[in-house]
C-alpha cells in the first residue's frame, strides 16, 4: 500500500524494536501493541528475519495473524534518505528507544522508553527537530515516568504491559519460583543472589524447591554455567532454560511463592536503570495465584502492595522471614493468593488495548 492511508480511518502503523530477536519483556510489549492494532489498522514490523513472527507466537502465545513485516529501515545498511522516504508513508511509528532519537517522517512518532535514561541531550536543536512529530513518550511504569518527565518536554504516558489471566488450576506444590532472562546486564534478575540465599538457608527451606526459569542468549551461556555450578550440591534448586510458554504457565499455576530480586544490592540512586522497570513475570505469577515477594523498588513496588497482595523486602533478613511466613501459614498464603489474582486483573489485555487506541 502506498501513501498515507486510507479507507475507513484505517491507518498504517510501523513498529521497531532493536532487540526483537531476544524475545524478552520489551519484545513481548511491542508484539502486544501489534496484536492490539492488527485487526483495525495496517500493522508492520520493521524486521528482516521472516521467522520472527513464528518465534514470537511460540514464546508469547500472542496472535499476530494480520501483522506483516517491512524491511528494517533502522538498519545501518539503509541510508538516511531511504529511511525518511519509507517512514513518510506511515501514519504512526512506535519504536523502542535505546536512548537515541531516530529521524522519522511519519505523521506521528511514539517512542517507548523502557528504563530511566541517564544520557540524552534533549536540548539540542537536532534532537528537538527529531521530536517534532512525537506526540507522547510511552513508558512501563510511574517509576520510569518520574525520571522521563525531567528529561522530555513532551508528555510521558504510562501504559502498563498487558498480562493474560492464567486459566490453569493445578495442585499446588512447595515451589518458590523466579522467572527472568539469565544475564548479567543492567537488568539482571539476581539469580546468583537467590541461589546463594537458598543455599545458606537450605535446612530452613527443607521440603521446598527453588525453580529458576529464563531465556538465555549465546552471550549469557558463561553466566548460566556459573549458576549451574552453584546449585550442584543443592537438589532443592532447579534451573530451566528457554521453556515454552505452555510449560511456563504450568509452573506459575503449580508454584506457591514468586520471588523477584532485580535491583537488590544496587545503588539505585546512582543507577536507577538497574531496578526492575515493570515486572511482567510478577503479574503473570500473580494471575495464577502465586504470592509475590519482590524487592521494594521500581515497577514491582507499584504492582505489589506490601502486606496487601504480596510482600516487599529490602534485606535478606526481611526476605527470609516473609518467605517463612508463607511457607508455614496456609491461611495467610491463601489470603494473599486470592488478593494477588485480583490485583493482576488490573493489567488486562483489553485495558491495554483501549488505552493504546487513545494514543493514535
Amino acid at each position: 500500500m502506498q501513501g498515507r492511508t486510507c479507507y475507513n480511518n484505517i491507518v498504517k502503523i510501523g513498529l521497531y524494536d532493536p532487540y526483537l530477536d531476544t524475545l524478552g519483556g520489551g519484545e513481548r510489549y511491542i508484539f502486544t501493541i501489534a496484536s492490539c492494532l492488527q485487526d483495525s489498522h495496517h500493522v508492520m514490523l520493521f524486521w528482516d528475519d521472516k521467522s520472527i513472527l513464528d518465534q514470537a507466537k511460540k514464546r508469547f502465545n500472542i496472535r499476530m495473524d494480520n501483522v506483516q513485516l517491512a524491511g528494517n529501515i533502522f538498519s545501518r545498511k539503509v541510508s538516511l534518505l531511504e529511511k525518511l522516504r519509507v517512514s513518510s508513508s506511515f501514519d504512526v511509528i512506535f519504536y523502542i528507544s535505546d536512548g537515541s532519537v531516530p529521524s522519522l517522517l511519519s505523521k506521528k512518532v511514539i517512542p517507548i522508553v523502557q528504563f530511566p535514561l541517564k544520557v540524552m541531550s534533549m536540548n539540542s536543536f537536532m534532537t528537538q527537530l527529531k521530536l517534532q512529530n512525537t506526540t507522547t513518550i510511552i513508558c512501563y511504569s510511574k517509576f520510569i515516568q518520574e525520571f522521563l518527565k525531567k528529561q522530555f518536554i513532551k508528555p510521558v504516558t504510562v501504559l502498563y504491559p498487558a498480562v493474560d489471566p492464567n486459566p490453569l488450576s493445578l495442585p499446588r506444590e512447595n515451589i518458590v519460583l523466579s522467572v527472568g532472562r539469565f544475564t548479567q546486564g543492567n537488568n539482571t534478575k539476581k539469580q546468583d543472589f537467590l541461589i546463594d540465599f537458598f543455599n545458606t538457608h537450605k535446612l530452613h527451606f527443607r521440603g521446598w524447591k527453588l525453580v529458576l526459569i529464563g531465556s538465555v542468549l549465546p552471550e549469557d551461556r558463561d553466566y548460566l554455567k556459573t549458576l549451574r555450578k552453584r546449585v550442584e550440591k543443592n537438589k532443592g534448586i532447579e534451573i530451566l532454560e528457554n521453556l515454552s510458554y505452555a510449560s511456563l504457565v504450568r509452573y506459575y499455576a503449580r508454584a506457591k511463592i514468586y520471588l523477584h530480586a532485580t535491583g537488590f544490592g544496587e545503588d539505585l540512586t546512582v543507577h536507577p536503570e538497574r531496578a526492575e522497570h515493570f515486572g511482567i513475570s510478577v503479574v503473570e505469577a500473580m494471575s495464577a495465584g502465586c504470592v509475590p515477594i519482590v524487592f521494594g523498588a521500581g515497577g514491582p513496588a507499584e504492582i505489589v502492595g506490601d502486606s496487601v497482595n504480596g510482600f516487599h523486602f529490602h534485606d535478606t533478613n526481611e526476605l527470609f522471614h516473609k518467605i517463612k511466613s508463607l511457607m508455614n501459614d496456609a491461611w495467610l498464603w491463601q489470603k494473599f493468593s486470592d488478593a494477588s489474582k485480583k490485583r493482576a486483573g488490573d493489567f488486562s489485555y483489553d485495558s491495554f488495548c483501549k488505552k493504546l487506541q487513545t494514543l493514535l
